[in-house]
């Protein structure tokens, strides 16, 4: 493989925590790493995400190939996504142990934002040629993946996105949607990033309707995103019940609407 006032009752903590994931600028930290990703907040809807459009497979050249990724460890992630045993810890040994001196330069290299100098250390700590633990190898996975996007590298990067989708189990497997609705609404919106939306929960942050307004355009895109995401998996019918609730929408309704006619003379 190559590399989601008055008697109102005030939301809870976690409630707010959930919102400010879908902020124009969101904060994604990680073992003191802070990377900002930046969302369309209000932005054109991407016509290419329009029904009559037909999806691109790949957003740019193939820049880079990977394999054996840790997002493929036997045992952790299986290939069918079925994921480690019922037992699984993350407390073993093997998943967690003394970070090596090569991991530490990387994740000091991409903390400086020095993208490409990092890319090369982390594909290798990624890939396990220093004996770095499954645990570090996996976050090494994503974080080349966010080095690879910011050098623009969009093919190669959803590309390692979309192998954490397949391994629910991954440390940055929750994190990694984010990434995966910016690439559907601005920079990659391929056919795969669409289907590996659909693999997430509509229940999941940027799925789920923030109670500021100024947020709603951006779960609107993300939620269409994952509707034609759901389409191209073959799951209409949950597809169609997104669409048919999006007519409304100022910015997406008539795009919606041409979804619902189109699948309804299919």
């Amino acid at each position: 493989m190559r590399l989601q006032d008055g008697n109102r009752e005030r939301p809870t903590r976690a409630a707010r925590v959930a919102i400010a994931k879908l902020a124009v600028v969101i904060a994604v930290c990680s073992c003191g790493a802070r990377t900002l990703i930046t969302v369309q907040d209000g932005g054109a809807f991407p016509e290419v995400l329009r029904c009559s459009h037909p999806l691109p497979e790949a957003c740019g050249p193939v820049l880079r190939g990977y394999d054996h990724l840790p997002s493929e460890a036997p045992g952790i992630c299986a290939g069918d996504g079925a994921g480690p045993p019922a037992n699984f810890t993350w407390d073993e040994p093997r998943f967690v142990s003394a970070i090596t001196p090569e991991a530490v330069q990387a994740w000091r290299l991409f903390d400086d934002e020095q993208w490409a100098q990092a890319i090369p250390l982390l594909e290798a700590v990624a890939l396990g040629r220093y004996g770095d633990c499954l645990g570090d190898r996996q976050l090494a996975e994503y974080k080349l993946a966010i080095a690879l996007a910011r050098t623009n590298d969009w093919t190669a990067a959803t590309d390692l996105f979309i192998a954490i989708t397949e391994c629910p189990r991954h440390v940055k497997h929750d994190e990694t949607l984010l990434w995966l609705v910016k690439a559907a609404t601005d920079r990659c919106p391929t056919r795969r990033v669409l289907r590996a939306l659909a693999r997430y929960p509509v229940s999941s942050t940027p799925f789920s309707n923030p109670k500021d307004p100024h947020l709603h355009e951006v779960f609107v895109q993300a939620l269409f995103a994952r509707a034609r995401g759901l389409q191209e998996a073959g799951r209409t019918s949950e597809a169609y019940r997104i669409f048919f609730a999006m007519r409304q929408e100022p910015s997406l309704g008539e795009a919606a609407t041409e979804c619902l006619e189109q699948m309804s003379q299919e």
